[in-house]
Protein backbone atom coordinates (compact mmCIF):
# COMPACT_ATOMS: atom_id res chain seq x y z
CA UNK A 1 0.00 0.00 0.00
CA UNK A 2 1.31 3.57 -0.54
CA UNK A 3 0.38 6.71 0.87
CA UNK A 4 1.44 9.93 -0.20
CA UNK A 5 1.44 13.46 1.26
CA UNK A 6 3.54 16.50 1.47
CA UNK A 7 3.20 19.58 3.46
CA UNK A 8 1.64 21.69 1.09
CA UNK A 9 -1.25 23.36 3.03
CA UNK A 10 1.97 24.87 4.93
CA UNK A 11 2.58 25.41 8.58
CA UNK A 12 -0.03 24.80 11.55
CA UNK A 13 1.03 24.83 15.09
CA UNK A 14 -2.27 25.37 16.47
CA UNK A 15 -4.66 23.65 15.52
CA UNK A 16 -5.32 20.07 17.27
CA UNK A 17 -3.84 16.90 15.05
CA UNK A 18 -6.57 15.18 15.29
CA UNK A 19 -8.50 17.79 13.17
CA UNK A 20 -5.29 18.85 11.07
CA UNK A 21 -5.26 17.82 7.29
CA UNK A 22 -2.38 15.41 6.59
CA UNK A 23 -1.33 17.98 4.36
CA UNK A 24 -0.49 20.54 6.54
CA UNK A 25 3.61 20.41 8.73
CA UNK A 26 3.09 20.65 12.70
CA UNK A 27 6.93 22.71 13.09
CA UNK A 28 9.31 24.15 10.41
CA UNK A 29 12.15 26.37 9.84
CA UNK A 30 13.67 28.06 6.72
CA UNK A 31 10.81 26.15 4.38
CA UNK A 32 8.49 28.16 2.59
CA UNK A 33 5.21 26.45 1.26
CA UNK A 34 3.74 27.43 -2.32
CA UNK A 35 2.68 26.22 -5.44
CA UNK A 36 1.88 22.85 -3.80
CA UNK A 37 5.59 22.08 -2.42
CA UNK A 38 7.58 22.80 0.17
CA UNK A 39 11.02 24.55 -0.23
CA UNK A 40 14.50 26.12 1.06
CA UNK A 41 14.06 29.89 1.58
CA UNK A 42 16.30 31.99 -0.12
CA UNK A 43 19.42 33.36 1.96
CA UNK A 44 20.38 37.64 2.37
CA UNK A 45 23.61 39.03 1.57
CA UNK A 46 25.19 42.40 2.15
CA UNK A 47 24.55 44.97 0.09
CA UNK A 48 26.35 48.44 -0.56
CA UNK A 49 29.25 47.09 1.31
CA UNK A 50 29.83 48.27 5.01
CA UNK A 51 27.52 51.29 6.60
CA UNK A 52 29.23 54.34 7.86
CA UNK A 53 27.11 54.52 10.63
CA UNK A 54 25.46 51.84 12.58
CA UNK A 55 21.80 51.42 10.42
CA UNK A 56 18.22 51.30 12.53
CA UNK A 57 16.39 52.24 9.50
CA UNK A 58 16.50 52.33 5.65
CA UNK A 59 14.47 54.34 3.63
CA UNK A 60 14.61 53.53 -0.67
CA UNK A 61 14.44 56.44 -3.17
CA UNK A 62 13.76 56.32 -6.63
CA UNK A 63 13.82 59.58 -8.46
CA UNK A 64 14.53 59.52 -12.13
CA UNK A 65 16.53 56.72 -13.64
CA UNK A 66 18.60 56.70 -10.36
CA UNK A 67 18.39 54.65 -7.38
CA UNK A 68 19.28 55.96 -3.83
CA UNK A 69 18.98 54.28 -0.61
CA UNK A 70 18.69 56.38 3.03
CA UNK A 71 19.86 54.55 6.02
CA UNK A 72 19.75 56.45 9.73
CA UNK A 73 21.44 55.44 12.51
CA UNK A 74 20.49 57.65 15.94
CA UNK A 75 22.42 60.37 15.48
CA UNK A 76 23.23 60.30 11.32
CA UNK A 77 21.55 60.30 7.93
CA UNK A 78 23.20 58.72 5.16
CA UNK A 79 22.32 58.27 1.43
CA UNK A 80 23.98 55.46 -0.69
CA UNK A 81 24.03 55.34 -4.58
CA UNK A 82 26.44 52.69 -6.06
CA UNK A 83 29.24 51.71 -3.84
CA UNK A 84 29.61 55.50 -1.99
CA UNK A 85 27.93 56.69 1.13
CA UNK A 86 27.65 60.27 2.06
CA UNK A 87 26.45 61.68 5.01
CA UNK A 88 23.22 64.35 4.47
CA UNK A 89 22.99 64.71 7.98
CA UNK A 90 21.57 68.46 9.01
CA UNK A 91 24.33 70.85 9.20
CA UNK A 92 24.99 74.30 10.60
CA UNK A 93 28.34 76.03 9.35
CA UNK A 94 29.02 72.66 7.91
CA UNK A 95 28.90 71.25 10.78
CA UNK A 96 26.59 68.33 11.81
CA UNK A 97 24.19 68.36 13.83
CA UNK A 98 23.37 65.10 15.48
CA UNK A 99 19.93 63.51 15.84
CA UNK A 100 18.39 62.66 18.90
CA UNK A 101 16.32 59.22 17.58
CA UNK A 102 16.44 56.01 20.57
CA UNK A 103 16.03 52.58 20.69
CA UNK A 104 12.36 53.01 21.26
CA UNK A 105 11.16 55.30 19.13
CA UNK A 106 12.86 55.21 15.22
CA UNK A 107 12.63 56.81 12.16
CA UNK A 108 9.89 56.87 9.86
CA UNK A 109 8.08 58.83 7.20
CA UNK A 110 7.50 58.62 3.24
CA UNK A 111 8.12 60.20 -0.02
CA UNK A 112 6.04 63.66 -0.60
CA UNK A 113 6.27 64.52 -4.00
CA UNK A 114 9.27 62.82 -4.67
CA UNK A 115 10.81 64.56 -1.33
CA UNK A 116 11.72 62.32 1.40
CA UNK A 117 10.51 62.77 4.85
CA UNK A 118 12.09 61.70 7.97
CA UNK A 119 10.89 62.13 11.35
CA UNK A 120 11.72 60.81 14.60
CA UNK A 121 10.17 62.10 18.00
CA UNK A 122 12.57 63.98 19.47
CA UNK A 123 13.53 66.17 16.58
CA UNK A 124 11.99 68.48 14.27
CA UNK A 125 10.52 65.97 11.30
CA UNK A 126 13.70 66.16 8.17
CA UNK A 127 13.30 66.96 4.02
CA UNK A 128 15.77 65.97 1.69
CA UNK A 129 14.95 68.69 -0.92
CA UNK A 130 16.18 68.61 -3.64
CA UNK A 131 17.30 65.01 -4.15
CA UNK A 132 21.13 64.96 -4.51
CA UNK A 133 23.99 63.63 -3.02
CA UNK A 134 25.27 67.27 -2.35
CA UNK A 135 22.16 68.41 -0.32
CA UNK A 136 21.95 67.83 3.56
CA UNK A 137 18.72 67.39 5.27
CA UNK A 138 16.77 70.42 6.51
CA UNK A 139 14.14 71.05 8.88
CA UNK A 140 10.76 70.34 7.30
CA UNK A 141 9.23 73.64 5.83
CA UNK A 142 7.08 75.74 7.85
CA UNK A 143 6.70 72.99 10.55
CA UNK A 144 6.24 74.62 14.01
CA UNK A 145 9.98 74.31 15.81
CA UNK A 146 8.34 73.14 19.45
CA UNK A 147 6.66 70.47 18.03
CA UNK A 148 7.32 66.60 17.67
CA UNK A 149 5.30 63.75 15.83
CA UNK A 150 5.84 60.13 16.76
CA UNK A 151 5.11 59.26 13.37
CA UNK A 152 3.96 61.43 10.20
CA UNK A 153 2.99 60.31 6.88
CA UNK A 154 2.05 61.01 3.13
CA UNK A 155 -1.37 61.03 2.23
CA UNK A 156 -2.58 62.34 -0.87
CA UNK A 157 -1.06 66.49 -1.49
CA UNK A 158 -0.67 66.63 2.76
CA UNK A 159 1.04 65.40 5.45
CA UNK A 160 -0.51 63.94 8.67
CA UNK A 161 1.52 63.96 11.37
CA UNK A 162 0.23 61.61 14.86
CA UNK A 163 0.77 61.22 18.22
CA UNK A 164 1.97 65.31 19.04
CA UNK A 165 4.41 66.80 21.27
CA UNK A 166 4.74 70.34 22.14
CA UNK A 167 8.43 71.00 23.53
CA UNK A 168 7.39 74.48 24.96
CA UNK A 169 5.96 73.34 28.02
CA UNK A 170 7.85 72.16 30.98
CA UNK A 171 7.40 69.37 31.04
CA UNK A 172 6.62 68.81 27.60
CA UNK A 173 2.87 68.65 26.67
CA UNK A 174 1.82 65.10 25.28
CA UNK A 175 -0.86 64.71 22.74
CA UNK A 176 -1.53 60.87 22.26
CA UNK A 177 -4.80 61.45 20.69
CA UNK A 178 -3.55 64.28 17.99
CA UNK A 179 -3.81 64.01 14.64
CA UNK A 180 -2.25 67.35 13.16
CA UNK A 181 -2.43 67.78 8.98
CA UNK A 182 -0.59 70.35 6.94
CA UNK A 183 -1.70 72.55 3.89
CA UNK A 184 -1.88 70.79 0.76
CA UNK A 185 1.53 70.72 -1.04
CA UNK A 186 1.71 71.93 -4.99
CA UNK A 187 3.54 69.46 -7.27
CA UNK A 188 7.08 68.80 -6.50
CA UNK A 189 7.13 70.67 -3.20
CA UNK A 190 6.18 70.24 0.53
CA UNK A 191 3.38 72.05 2.53
CA UNK A 192 3.97 76.45 3.07
CA UNK A 193 1.92 75.88 5.91
CA UNK A 194 0.89 73.59 9.03
CA UNK A 195 -1.19 76.82 10.94
CA UNK A 196 -4.48 75.56 11.68
CA UNK A 197 -5.99 79.28 12.91
CA UNK A 198 -5.00 80.30 8.94
CA UNK A 199 -8.19 80.29 7.24
CA UNK A 200 -6.70 80.64 3.85
CA UNK A 201 -4.93 77.08 4.45
CA UNK A 202 -6.35 73.74 4.59
CA UNK A 203 -4.30 72.67 7.71
CA UNK A 204 -6.31 71.68 10.55
CA UNK A 205 -6.07 69.05 13.60
CA UNK A 206 -8.63 66.85 15.42
CA UNK A 207 -8.13 64.54 18.50
CA UNK A 208 -9.43 61.22 17.69
CA UNK A 209 -11.29 59.76 20.70
CA UNK A 210 -11.24 56.82 23.08
CA UNK A 211 -8.01 56.32 25.65
CA UNK A 212 -6.07 54.21 23.55
CA UNK A 213 -2.84 55.98 21.97
CA UNK A 214 -2.19 56.31 18.35
CA UNK A 215 0.47 54.22 16.94
CA UNK A 216 0.65 54.72 13.09
CA UNK A 217 -1.23 55.42 10.18
CA UNK A 218 -1.56 54.49 6.33
CA UNK A 219 -3.46 55.51 3.28
CA UNK A 220 -6.15 53.43 2.11
CA UNK A 221 -7.22 54.42 -1.84
CA UNK A 222 -8.44 57.42 -1.43
CA UNK A 223 -8.63 57.34 2.27
CA UNK A 224 -5.75 57.51 5.22
CA UNK A 225 -6.51 54.98 8.01
CA UNK A 226 -5.33 56.02 11.47
CA UNK A 227 -4.40 52.79 13.94
CA UNK A 228 -4.49 53.15 17.78
CA UNK A 229 -3.33 50.43 20.06
CA UNK A 230 -6.89 48.85 19.76
CA UNK A 231 -9.02 50.63 17.74
CA UNK A 232 -9.10 51.97 14.11
CA UNK A 233 -10.33 55.10 12.41
CA UNK A 234 -10.97 56.56 8.99
CA UNK A 235 -9.55 59.81 7.85
CA UNK A 236 -11.23 61.03 4.71
CA UNK A 237 -10.38 63.93 2.70
CA UNK A 238 -13.78 65.97 2.13
CA UNK A 239 -12.93 69.98 1.32
CA UNK A 240 -14.96 72.68 2.28
CA UNK A 241 -15.21 73.60 6.57
CA UNK A 242 -13.99 70.80 7.71
CA UNK A 243 -11.38 69.52 5.16
CA UNK A 244 -11.00 66.49 6.87
CA UNK A 245 -14.31 63.52 8.11
CA UNK A 246 -13.24 61.25 10.37
CA UNK A 247 -14.73 57.98 11.58
CA UNK A 248 -14.34 54.93 13.70
CA UNK A 249 -13.51 51.56 11.78
CA UNK A 250 -13.24 49.16 14.74
CA UNK A 251 -13.30 49.47 18.20
CA UNK A 252 -11.40 46.16 18.97
CA UNK A 253 -8.80 45.91 16.07
CA UNK A 254 -5.50 48.04 16.08
CA UNK A 255 -2.01 47.59 15.40
CA UNK A 256 1.17 46.51 17.84
CA UNK A 257 3.39 49.55 17.01
CA UNK A 258 4.73 51.43 14.30
CA UNK A 259 5.45 50.15 10.96
CA UNK A 260 2.96 46.99 11.84
CA UNK A 261 1.03 47.73 8.22
CA UNK A 262 1.14 47.22 5.13
CA UNK A 263 -1.09 47.23 1.94
CA UNK A 264 -1.54 44.74 0.06
CA UNK A 265 -3.49 45.64 -3.21
CA UNK A 266 -5.89 48.20 -1.52
CA UNK A 267 -6.48 46.03 1.95
CA UNK A 268 -4.34 46.71 4.82
CA UNK A 269 -2.74 43.75 6.78
CA UNK A 270 -1.77 44.52 10.44
CA UNK A 271 -0.36 42.94 13.42
CA UNK A 272 -2.61 43.87 16.00
CA UNK A 273 -2.11 43.16 19.38
CA UNK A 274 -3.32 39.63 19.49
CA UNK A 275 -4.24 38.74 15.84
CA UNK A 276 -2.88 39.41 12.57
CA UNK A 277 -5.97 40.92 10.26
CA UNK A 278 -6.58 42.34 6.96
CA UNK A 279 -9.05 44.60 5.97
CA UNK A 280 -10.39 47.27 3.02
CA UNK A 281 -11.89 49.55 5.50
CA UNK A 282 -15.01 47.65 6.50
CA UNK A 283 -14.58 43.92 7.91
CA UNK A 284 -11.75 42.34 10.11
CA UNK A 285 -10.52 38.90 8.94
CA UNK A 286 -8.13 37.32 11.15
CA UNK A 287 -5.19 35.22 8.96
CA UNK A 288 -3.80 33.24 12.15
CA UNK A 289 -6.87 31.99 13.84
CA UNK A 290 -6.92 27.99 14.11
CA UNK A 291 -3.30 28.35 12.33
CA UNK A 292 -0.42 30.14 13.94
CA UNK A 293 -2.09 32.61 16.45
CA UNK A 294 -1.39 31.39 19.75
CA UNK A 295 2.16 30.23 18.97
CA UNK A 296 3.16 33.58 17.26
CA UNK A 297 1.93 35.63 20.57
CA UNK A 298 3.48 32.74 22.60
CA UNK A 299 6.82 32.72 20.91
CA UNK A 300 7.32 36.50 20.74
CA UNK A 301 9.30 38.70 23.59
CA UNK A 302 6.67 40.06 26.48
CA UNK A 303 9.45 43.21 26.39
CA UNK A 304 10.20 44.19 23.43
CA UNK A 305 7.24 43.17 20.92
CA UNK A 306 6.64 46.51 19.78
CA UNK A 307 9.76 46.46 17.63
CA UNK A 308 8.10 44.37 15.73
CA UNK A 309 7.44 45.41 11.93
CA UNK A 310 5.55 44.03 8.75
CA UNK A 311 6.94 44.11 5.49
CA UNK A 312 5.73 43.41 2.18
CA UNK A 313 8.06 41.04 -0.20
CA UNK A 314 6.13 41.54 -3.91
CA UNK A 315 8.42 38.85 -5.65
CA UNK A 316 7.50 35.91 -3.54
CA UNK A 317 3.70 37.09 -2.82
CA UNK A 318 4.75 37.22 1.43
CA UNK A 319 3.83 39.26 4.13
CA UNK A 320 6.63 38.96 6.66
CA UNK A 321 5.80 39.52 9.91
CA UNK A 322 9.28 39.88 11.78
CA UNK A 323 9.48 40.23 15.63
CA UNK A 324 11.75 39.57 18.88
CA UNK A 325 11.78 36.08 19.84
CA UNK A 326 11.30 35.50 23.65
CA UNK A 327 14.95 36.65 25.12
CA UNK A 328 15.91 38.67 22.08
CA UNK A 329 15.85 42.60 21.66
CA UNK A 330 15.80 42.19 17.88
CA UNK A 331 14.29 40.90 15.31
CA UNK A 332 15.49 37.47 14.86
CA UNK A 333 12.72 35.59 13.11
CA UNK A 334 9.67 35.83 10.72
CA UNK A 335 6.13 34.54 10.26
CA UNK A 336 5.72 34.32 6.56
CA UNK A 337 1.97 35.00 4.87
CA UNK A 338 2.09 33.71 1.20
CA UNK A 339 -0.94 35.62 0.22
CA UNK A 340 -1.34 33.68 -3.30
CA UNK A 341 -1.33 30.29 -1.83
CA UNK A 342 -2.68 31.08 1.83
CA UNK A 343 0.25 29.36 3.71
CA UNK A 344 2.32 30.10 6.63
CA UNK A 345 5.95 29.33 7.15
CA UNK A 346 8.77 30.64 9.78
CA UNK A 347 12.38 31.95 8.90
CA UNK A 348 15.37 33.25 10.48
CA UNK A 349 16.30 36.70 10.59
CA UNK A 350 19.65 38.33 10.94
CA UNK A 351 18.92 40.23 14.01
CA UNK A 352 17.22 43.20 12.40
CA UNK A 353 15.42 46.42 13.01
CA UNK A 354 13.66 47.69 9.86
CA UNK A 355 13.00 46.63 6.38
CA UNK A 356 11.48 47.82 2.94
CA UNK A 357 10.74 47.09 -0.28
CA UNK A 358 12.15 48.81 -2.61
CA UNK A 359 14.25 49.52 -6.18
CA UNK A 360 17.54 47.86 -5.83
CA UNK A 361 20.36 50.15 -6.86
CA UNK A 362 21.36 49.29 -10.69
CA UNK A 363 24.65 48.52 -10.19
CA UNK A 364 23.79 44.98 -8.29
CA UNK A 365 24.14 42.64 -10.67
CA UNK A 366 23.70 38.46 -9.83
CA UNK A 367 23.84 37.60 -13.54
CA UNK A 368 25.63 34.45 -14.28
CA UNK A 369 28.21 36.52 -16.19
CA UNK A 370 29.68 38.30 -12.46
CA UNK A 371 30.05 34.69 -10.90
CA UNK A 372 33.70 33.46 -10.38
CA UNK A 373 32.88 30.00 -8.44
CA UNK A 374 32.39 26.49 -9.93
CA UNK A 375 28.83 25.00 -10.91
CA UNK A 376 29.05 23.01 -8.34
CA UNK A 377 29.77 25.55 -5.59
CA UNK A 378 27.89 28.28 -6.67
CA UNK A 379 25.14 29.91 -4.51
CA UNK A 380 22.46 31.13 -6.54
CA UNK A 381 19.23 30.17 -7.81
CA UNK A 382 18.04 30.20 -11.59
CA UNK A 383 15.42 32.09 -9.78
CA UNK A 384 17.56 35.48 -8.70
CA UNK A 385 20.66 35.12 -10.91
CA UNK A 386 18.97 37.32 -13.46
CA UNK A 387 20.11 41.25 -13.20
CA UNK A 388 17.31 42.20 -10.68
CA UNK A 389 16.97 46.44 -10.67
CA UNK A 390 13.62 46.92 -11.85
CA UNK A 391 12.51 44.46 -9.35
CA UNK A 392 10.96 45.33 -6.00
CA UNK A 393 13.41 43.30 -3.46
CA UNK A 394 13.19 43.05 0.77
CA UNK A 395 16.04 45.04 1.91
CA UNK A 396 16.53 45.16 5.95
CA UNK A 397 18.86 47.18 8.04
CA UNK A 398 20.54 45.11 11.16
CA UNK A 399 22.36 47.22 13.85
CA UNK A 400 23.89 43.93 15.79
CA UNK A 401 25.69 43.63 12.73
CA UNK A 402 26.00 46.61 11.21
CA UNK A 403 25.09 45.64 7.75
CA UNK A 404 22.40 46.51 4.83
CA UNK A 405 20.89 42.96 3.74
CA UNK A 406 19.09 41.84 0.88
CA UNK A 407 16.90 38.90 1.17
CA UNK A 408 16.31 36.22 -0.83
CA UNK A 409 19.34 37.05 -3.21
CA UNK A 410 21.24 34.03 -2.71
CA UNK A 411 20.91 30.54 -1.38
CA UNK A 412 23.50 31.44 1.93
CA UNK A 413 22.45 33.24 4.88
CA UNK A 414 25.64 35.71 4.77
CA UNK A 415 28.11 33.68 3.36
CA UNK A 416 26.72 30.44 5.69
CA UNK A 417 24.52 27.26 4.94
CA UNK A 418 20.71 27.46 5.45
CA UNK A 419 19.52 25.40 8.75
CA UNK A 420 15.80 23.97 7.52
CA UNK A 421 13.99 21.63 9.05
CA UNK A 422 10.31 20.22 8.24
CA UNK A 423 7.99 18.01 10.30
CA UNK A 424 4.76 16.78 10.88
CA UNK A 425 3.21 14.62 13.93
CA UNK A 426 0.11 12.76 13.91
CA UNK A 427 -0.30 11.10 11.07
CA UNK A 428 -3.05 8.32 10.75
CA UNK A 429 -1.95 7.52 6.97
CA UNK A 430 -5.79 7.47 6.41
CA UNK A 431 -6.36 4.18 9.32
CA UNK A 432 -6.32 5.69 12.74
CA UNK A 433 -7.80 2.53 13.93
CA UNK A 434 -5.25 0.02 12.82
CA UNK A 435 -0.91 -0.58 13.60
CA UNK A 436 0.74 0.12 10.07
CA UNK A 437 4.20 -0.93 9.18
CA UNK A 438 6.58 1.21 7.31
CA UNK A 439 9.06 -0.18 5.62
CA UNK A 440 10.23 2.56 3.20
CA UNK A 441 9.85 6.41 1.65
CA UNK A 442 10.14 7.49 -1.47
CA UNK A 443 11.09 10.96 -1.44
CA UNK A 444 10.23 13.20 -4.24
CA UNK A 445 12.69 16.32 -4.44
CA UNK A 446 14.37 18.67 -6.98
CA UNK A 447 17.42 20.74 -6.96
CA UNK A 448 19.64 23.27 -8.53
CA UNK A 449 22.24 22.24 -7.48
CA UNK A 450 24.13 18.83 -5.67
CA UNK A 451 22.17 18.56 -2.72
CA UNK A 452 21.60 15.94 0.40
CA UNK A 453 18.82 16.08 2.63
CA UNK A 454 18.38 14.08 5.75
CA UNK A 455 15.31 12.07 6.64
CA UNK A 456 13.78 10.06 9.23
CA UNK A 457 10.16 8.72 10.32
CA UNK A 458 8.73 8.48 14.04
CA UNK A 459 6.08 5.96 15.46
CA UNK A 460 3.78 6.43 18.19
CA UNK A 461 0.77 4.66 19.56
CA UNK A 462 -1.33 8.31 20.52
CA UNK A 463 -1.67 11.48 18.43
CA UNK A 464 0.01 13.26 21.52
CA UNK A 465 2.37 10.63 22.44
CA UNK A 466 6.01 10.17 22.96
CA UNK A 467 7.29 9.30 19.15
CA UNK A 468 10.37 6.69 18.20
CA UNK A 469 12.41 8.34 15.58
CA UNK A 470 14.51 6.13 12.91
CA UNK A 471 17.98 7.19 12.86
CA UNK A 472 18.05 10.16 10.29
CA UNK A 473 19.58 8.82 7.15
CA UNK A 474 21.15 10.91 3.93
CA UNK A 475 19.04 11.23 0.83
CA UNK A 476 21.27 13.03 -2.12
CA UNK A 477 18.60 14.43 -4.84
CA UNK A 478 18.89 13.31 -8.03
CA UNK A 479 20.75 10.07 -7.24
CA UNK A 480 18.57 8.25 -4.42
CA UNK A 481 14.78 7.58 -4.61
CA UNK A 482 14.49 5.86 -1.46
CA UNK A 483 15.04 5.33 1.99
CA UNK A 484 14.53 2.13 3.92
CA UNK A 485 13.44 2.23 7.24
CA UNK A 486 11.04 -0.02 9.40
CA UNK A 487 9.15 2.11 11.64
CA UNK A 488 5.29 0.82 13.50
CA UNK A 489 2.31 2.55 14.76
CA UNK A 490 -0.47 3.82 15.09
CA UNK A 491 0.53 7.15 14.07
CA UNK A 492 3.67 8.13 12.28
CA UNK A 493 5.43 11.56 11.70
CA UNK A 494 8.19 12.74 9.38
CA UNK A 495 11.25 14.67 9.51
CA UNK A 496 13.29 16.58 6.85
CA UNK A 497 16.37 18.53 7.62
CA UNK A 498 19.21 19.86 5.92
CA UNK A 499 22.77 21.89 7.27
CA UNK A 500 24.96 21.95 3.86
CA UNK A 501 22.71 21.96 0.98
CA UNK A 502 21.69 24.61 -1.47
CA UNK A 503 18.50 25.04 -2.73
CA UNK A 504 15.60 22.32 -2.95
CA UNK A 505 12.32 22.00 -3.56
CA UNK A 506 9.85 19.21 -1.92
CA UNK A 507 7.32 17.91 -3.65
CA UNK A 508 5.86 14.83 -1.78
CA UNK A 509 6.17 11.78 0.13
CA UNK A 510 5.02 8.16 -0.84
CA UNK A 511 5.08 5.66 2.09
CA UNK A 512 5.83 1.93 1.99
CA UNK A 513 3.09 0.74 4.16
CA UNK A 514 1.38 -2.43 5.38
CA UNK A 515 -1.47 -2.96 7.60
CA UNK A 516 -0.18 -4.68 11.12
CA UNK A 517 -3.66 -5.63 12.63
CA UNK A 518 -5.98 -3.58 15.52
CA UNK A 519 -3.53 -3.94 18.08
Amino acid sequence: MKYSLVGSMGLNKDLSRHDLDEKFVTDSNNVRFREGSAELFGGYDEIYATPSAVPYHIQPVFVGTTRYLLYASKQRVYVVNGSTHTSITRQTASVDVLYDADETVLWNGGVLNGIPILNNYNDVPQMWNPVATTTKLAALTAWDTDLRAKVIRPYKNYLVALFIKDTSTDPDTIYPHRVLWSNAATAGTVPDSWDITDATKDAGETDIEGEDRIVDGLTMGDNFIIYKKRSTYLMQFIGGQYIMRFQRLFSESGAMSQDCVVDLDGAHVVLGVSDLYIHSGDQVQSLLTGKMRKWLFGDMDSQYYEYSFLVKSIHTNEIWVCYPTVGSSTCDRALVWNYKDSTFAVRDLPSVRAGTNGFVESSLSYGWEAETTTWETVDKAWAVAATIPDEQRLIFASPTNSKIYLAESTQLNDGSYISASMERRGLSLGQPEIRKLIKSVRPRFSSDSVATVQISVGSSDDVYGTYTWTVPQDFVIGTDYKVDLFANGRYFAYRVTSDAALGWRFEGLDFDIDPAGSW
